[in-house]
């Protein structure tokens, strides 16, 4: 015997002509939910206990089977948004690595055209500096005065040895060193001429009579030489120490030379003494 109730059970037809082949079989009992409670209440005053545990039985299954239908679709669903997440991080992951990639190359490239860049900007920077020196002189040794300018005494120095009208520099600035900031010696004066003339001039005349008076005159030069100079002076001043012979020692053209009997000649690179001449 089956009851069935289509629409309270919102069956489609095929369900209910597959239900219907089944009427006829032995056992097969089946009850709509909305229909449940009233058979139960009727198989109850009938005494009819099997009927009522077919009911809930039929009840029960068709619940199960939806649940079950239910679990298939959610893992069904599951399982492919599982491999389409699975396939958009490996994506990711090659899109991440190309970028990462690119990134390097990128910075690599702007840090090399960096370099590039301030190296060209030094040699730029370092050429303006050397042209704008050619016409430079540092004097060293000029004390200073109160209520006179720097330029007044550079003129003083001039007037007491007849120094070229041409030789006047343009400016006279007192640089400030770490010798001078204490007090333990005056500060050198940088001048600037018109020319490079004018400059020699000066250079000349300077050096030929104002050594008497402790005072010097040099190019104004750029700090990576006067390094290379006092490098050089250190040299010079440890060979002295280690040389008992009497060798007078100079620098020209950033080189050392040394002479102990005859003529100066330059000391090749490691070398801290000059040939002496072997006895006949």
């Amino acid at each position: 015997m089956m009851w069935y109730h289509g629409m309270c059970q919102d069956m489609s037809d095929k369900d209910v002509a597959n239900l219907h082949k089944l009427k006829d079989k032995p056992g097969v009992k089946w009850f709509c939910s909305s229909c449940t409670l009233e058979i139960e209440m009727t198989m109850k005053g009938n005494g009819d206990v099997g009927m009522t545990s077919a009911a809930n039985n039929g009840v029960m299954n068709g619940k199960l089977g939806k649940i079950e239908d239910m679990v298939m679709k959610l893992a069904g669903a599951l399982s492919s948004n599982q491999a389409k997440i699975e396939d958009r991080m490996q994506k990711l992951e090659v899109s991440y690595a190309q970028a990462v990639s690119s990134n390097l190359d990128g910075v690599k490239t702007a840090q090399q055209l960096n370099s590039d860049a301030k190296a060209q900007f030094s040699q730029i920077l370092e050429h303006q500096q050397a042209e704008y020196r050619k016409k430079n002189a540092i004097i060293y040794g000029v004390e200073p005065e109160a209520g006179r300018t720097t330029m007044d005494k550079i003129q003083e120095l001039m007037e007491d040895v007849s120094f070229p009208t041409a030789a006047k520099p343009l400016t006279a600035k007192r640089l400030q060193t770490s010798q001078s900031s204490v007090g333990m010696k005056p500060g050198p004066i940088k001048l600037e001429f018109s020319d490079e003339g004018s400059k020699w001039t000066f250079l000349k005349r300077a050096n030929a009579t104002l050594r008497p008076k402790n005072i010097y005159c040099k190019l104004d030069e750029s700090k990576a030489l006067r390094d290379q100079q006092y490098r050089l002076r250190q040299q010079i001043k440890e060979m002295k120490e280690q040389d008992e012979s009497g060798t007078q020692y100079r620098i020209r053209n950033m080189k050392i030379q040394a002479k102990s009997t005859g003529d100066w000649e330059h000391l090749p690179t490691g070398r801290t003494t000059i040939s002496q001449p072997s006895a006949h």
